[in-house]
């Protein structure tokens, strides 16, 4: 994650975004740039890099509730044996690669 220290400077280059907000929000915003000792500018880039950093880390994460986490570790430690159609195109495919050994398979 990305987080960073008030008043730090990302970059040089500015890209720009321009959105309405209600005043109320605005206002609170300002304070709180303010207790921070930032611009606004600065105040509502480390926001905004901030809240998407917590909506990436939260989608990029599996959570599982301990029956289902189990039931997940058994399914995957299970081995089946191959069905006969597997055998049959793994078959199929060894004679292709034999066939046609360098071929982009």
């Amino acid at each position: 994650m990305t987080f960073m220290a008030f008043g730090a400077n990302r970059t040089s280059a500015a890209g720009r975004i321009n959105c309405r907000i209600s005043p109320a929000i605005k206002r609170q915003a300002e304070k709180a740039a303010e207790i921070m000792g930032q611009s606004i500018t600065a105040f509502t880039e480390t926001a905004l890099a901030e809240k998407a950093d917590q909506v990436f880390a939260r989608l990029s994460a599996i959570r599982l509730s301990e029956q289902d986490f189990a039931r997940f570790v058994r399914a995957i430690n299970r081995n089946p044996q191959p069905t006969a159609k597997l055998r049959k195109a793994a078959a199929e495919y060894k004679k292709l690669r034999e066939k046609e050994p360098s071929s982009n398979w």
